[in-house]
């Protein structure tokens, strides 16, 4: 609770348990990192919580994750 990465990684993994769309998840990720331009690189940490989501998820179950 107290890691500095959590409330993104919570964020993220409701978003992707009420299965909104890829394009809400990276806006949020974008929304998170602080990014305004859409030509702006997402920094490596968000990029990393991101990925650690999906293979959290996917690792359960991957057909329950479709």
């Amino acid at each position: 609770l107290d890691h500095e990465h959590y409330s993104i990684a919570a964020e993220l993994l409701g978003m992707m348990n009420r299965k909104e769309s890829a394009e809400a998840v990276l806006q949020k990720v974008r929304d998170l990192a602080g990014l305004t331009a859409p030509d702006q690189p997402i920094p490596s940490a968000h990029r990393y919580v991101a990925m650690m989501c999906i293979l959290h998820l996917g690792a359960r179950s991957f057909s329950h994750f479709l």
